[in-house]
């Protein structure tokens, strides 16, 4: 028996679509649907009436159908926070019969196949508690790879060395029965086979909303079962997802979600994690302007996202960490967050700032060329935190900020390559770095161009 494992398609048709057609031409007719049939594309009504018309399937519900279950019933002149727009647009563009048929589904689903158990849900913390999540989660992954290609290869070698290192998620797993277990959830695709049983773990990734780096494909994943062996197999189909992404400016989600459809635009066209680094920013934000409305008012929703979206301009390393930290110091007007820093910063970096070395090839297009040092002090002047330094080839330290754990470098852009940064890297000390008159002088003469660019 094989059996096509689809999940998380998030009102995504056309991706629905182009995976049918790749199951059809591999003569596939048994399906498994491994729950989040809505929110995010604009399609969900369309894609729980074409899960409907497959005539061999199990279909459980995921945590999307239940905050569709949790607006039933309820007063809809009150759906006027920003947070919760894009539940509100589902809720009012699936039918009811379709919203009734989904909601008849159940949480989980266990069967047997040629004498091998099936366990089918929409998370694998129902089997293993977090630890997905925790060591190869999407938020993790675009960490990890960020400004990086993946493939399939690099991804699967990734993730099998991760779990297999990690004692906790070794531990969980060898404490299952023997059998199958299906999940989603995480819109990343892997799969694995505990050492010495017959325990698979399966998660085909999302077809509607793939989040593990590997862009413009559609995850899918077959198994088949033959005399109780079992074979698992991934599958990718191609698709345009930047193309498709755009799309999504032409539909009524868009005007009445935009928020949210904007950013799942945004991951549609990157393959990467981005609304759970958002929802982190906006509650980051609520509570420093002191506002304590949840679900998030429109206004603070949107607010926070125009902040946010500014800060996702930015290509140094740790742009997206920076938007976390914020100056209590008040020692520079207008200078909140390193954001604001490095705006200002890009007006008054100069040959005379750079290092003496490095002033030949100083060039406004490479600002930051020859600039760390003195300008992570500067940093640490308005925000605390501490100055570490990577070791370069040429013996060298270049300079960069952690402060209240998040790590950012304002000067990377100098680099072709992106730097590898480490705890394990030198706390660098200002006094040991200014005995050298020079540097202490391009100190004072950056902090002065600084402090009269934002007068």
């Amino acid at each position: 028996m094989k059996y096509a494992i689809i999940s998380d398609l998030h009102g995504n048709l056309p991706a629905l679509n182009a995976v049918l057609e790749d199951v059809s031409k591999r003569g596939i007719t048994e399906f498994i649907f491994a729950g989040d049939y809505c929110l995010s594309s604009p399609y969900p009504d369309q894609v729980i009436t074409a899960i409907r018309n497959i005539k061999n399937k199990h279909v459980i519900r995921g945590n999307e159908e239940h905050y569709l279950e949790s607006l039933v019933g309820k007063d809809q002149s009150q759906w006027t926070d920003g947070q919760m727009q894009i539940s509100y647009w589902n809720y009012r563009n699936i039918s009811e019969d379709n919203r009734d048929y989904l909601l008849s589904q159940p949480v989980n689903v266990d069967l047997i196949c040629d004498g091998v158990n099936i366990h089918i849900t929409h998370t694998i913390e129902s089997f293993i508690g977090e630890n997905e999540f925790r060591l190869i989660g999407p938020g993790v992954l675009a960490k990890r790879f960020k400004g990086k290609k993946i493939d399939p290869g690099i991804l699967k070698k990734y993730i099998i060395s991760t779990i297999e290192n990690d004692e906790r998620f070794m531990e969980e797993i060898s404490e299952l029965e023997d059998g199958i277990y299906i999940f989603g959830h995480s819109h990343v695709q892997w799969s694995y086979k505990v050492p010495g049983k017959d325990v698979y773990l399966i998660n085909p990734g999302s077809c509607g909303l793939p989040l593990d780096g590997i862009e413009n494909t559609l995850p899918y994943t077959i198994l088949d079962i033959e005399n109780g062996n079992v074979k698992v197999e991934h599958i990718r189909v191609y698709f345009d997802l930047v193309s498709y992404s755009k799309t999504l400016k032409d539909s009524t989600q868009f005007k009445e979600a935009n928020v949210w459809t904007k950013i799942i635009m945004k991951e549609l066209s990157s393959s990467r994690e981005k609304i759970t680094f958002f929802i982190d920013y906006v509650n980051r934000y609520a509570n420093d302007i002191g506002d304590n409305r949840r679900p998030f008012a429109v206004d603070t929703w949107e607010t926070a996202y125009d902040k946010w979206e500014k800060s996702m301009s930015y290509v140094f390393y740790g742009n997206e960490e920076v938007a976390k930290v914020h100056s209590d110091r008040k020692v520079l007007k207008g200078i909140d967050t390193p954001l604001d820093l490095y705006d200002a910063l890009t007006k008054v970096w100069c040959k005379e700032t750079c290092a003496p070395r490095m002033q030949n090839e100083w060039t406004p297009e490479n600002m930051t060329y020859g600039q760390c040092s003195i300008t992570s002090f500067l940093v640490q002047d308005i925000f605390g935190g501490i100055v570490k330094g990577v070791l370069l080839d040429d013996g060298n330290y270049h300079c960069y900020n952690v402060v209240d754990g998040h790590v950012f470098d304002l000067t990377s852009e100098q680099f072709e390559k992106e730097l590898i940064y480490s705890p394990d890297d030198k706390v660098q000390i200002r006094e040991e770095h200014f005995r050298k008159e020079e540097k202490r002088q391009r100190y004072e003469l950056l902090k002065e161009k600084l402090f009269l660019s934002v007068e």
